[in-house]
């Protein structure tokens, strides 16, 4: 399914008009271990970010990351959450969209790398795209929801050094995320890999906060079951 003209435009033009405000991590209590820490890492990696508490699979997951983000002050959200299929992730830009869906495949941990950074924190990133994200409808929406996550804090209590890049690729029906250290030693830079490192393949796009209307979805995507 392919997105319009329209719907793209309005979909990253509210996106990237918005003004950039904390972003909300959460899991829900059906996550893996490697999934918690996943979200730690993640929470380390993106700047001005809260780790919320584990949210209740007991109830609609829609209605309480909805007012979480409210409560957080209706920022960029990104939710994890493990079902039978997998584990998925969500990111919205909001309280007012837009949102979209991924299976997070080949998940490598910042610990399982052995490249923890405990200064990571305390500095903004450089983000990386290649050229697909500029030239395919719907990476240009998923750009513009990862560059308000992951994107440098304009604002901030105190000054934040530059010093890692976090790049995204598309492969194979994928986004692949890596990060890397900067390291400068007089006229020569060195960009060593330190985790963490996933895969997203990409589900749906809808115009809302974790609901609403679909804009784009992944026909080519088969489950392991759909495969069988």
């Amino acid at each position: 399914m392919n997105m319009t003209d329209a719907e793209r435009q309005s979909e990253v033009s509210r996106d990237t008009q918005r003004a950039r405000k904390r972003c909300v991590i959460v899991g829900t209590r059906s996550m893996s271990k490697r999934a918690r820490h996943f979200l730690s890492d993640l929470h380390c990696l993106i700047p001005c970010s809260t780790l919320s508490k584990k949210l209740s699979t007991d109830k609609s997951l829609t209605e309480a990351m909805k007012w979480t983000t409210e409560a957080q002050g209706g920022g960029s959200s990104m939710m994890l959450h493990t079902t039978d299929g997998g584990t998925l992730m969500w990111v919205t830009g909001g309280s007012s969209g837009p949102s979209a869906s991924f299976v997070l495949k080949s998940l490598t941990t910042a610990s399982e790398l052995n490249t923890v950074r405990d200064d990571i924190g305390h500095s903004n990133n450089v983000l990386h795209f290649d050229k697909e994200f500029t030239e395919v409808p719907h990476l240009r929406v998923i750009k513009a929801l990862l560059t308000g996550i992951f994107g440098p804090q304009k604002r901030s209590a105190f000054k934040r050094s530059v010093d890692h890049v976090c790049s995204f690729f598309y492969y194979d029906g994928n986004v692949w995320l890596r990060n890397y250290t900067v390291n400068v030693e007089g006229d020569d830079v060195e960009l060593v890999e330190f985790g963490p490192r996933c895969a997203l393949c990409p589900l749906a796009i809808i115009d809302g906060s974790f609901e609403g209307s679909c804009v784009w979805y992944n026909d080519q995507y088969r489950t392991d079951k759909d495969a069988h």
